[in-house]
């Protein structure tokens, strides 16, 4: 079976263009010459080749760098962009998501992810959200050992 090494060729040209706009002054691609485009560059180049050849392993690291690289990269222009390390988690549970689309594996994860980074971006926020927040963890401050004592009686109690 002949092996055909797609994602090598597809990073060689991606990346000989990237350097080579940084030797060749060209006044609109050499502005864009920064590592959050590096970044964007191969990831697209795994979400490319994972779509195109089939190769659903590499929709991951590429949703992952895609979604990096353009989050850092709106983070440098945009002073109103979100910088918080929340926003890391949606991104990961976005790339799942991206994953799922194809391979129907990963869906959970992807909600659990998107979930947690939303949960804690939304925390942060000075918002009516926040104060709900900050009451339900007082509650759970207090209550939490109910909750273990709730929980070991399940455990006691459901049928195999």
């Amino acid at each position: 079976m002949k092996k055909h090494h797609h994602l090598a060729a597809y990073l060689l040209i991606g990346l000989g263009l990237y350097f080579l706009s940084q030797q060749i002054y060209i006044p609109m691609i050499s502005d864009l010459a920064t590592w959050p485009i590096l970044l964007i560059i191969v990831g697209g180049i795994f979400l490319f080749t994972g779509y195109n050849h089939r190769d659903y392993d590499k929709l991951l690291p590429g949703g992952i760098l895609l979604l990096l690289g353009l989050h850092f990269y709106l983070n440098q222009f945009y002073p109103t962009w979100v910088d918080e390390r929340s926003v890391y988690f949606i991104i990961v549970g976005l790339a799942f998501l991206l994953r799922y689309q194809q391979t129907k594996q990963g869906l959970w994860v992807s909600f659990i992810l998107i979930g947690i980074g939303l949960f804690t971006l939304l925390s942060k926020s000075d918002t009516a959200f926040q104060y709900y927040i900050e009451s339900f963890m007082s509650l759970l401050e207090i209550y939490w050992p109910v909750g273990l004592i709730i929980f070991g009686i399940y455990l006691l109690v459901k049928r195999k």
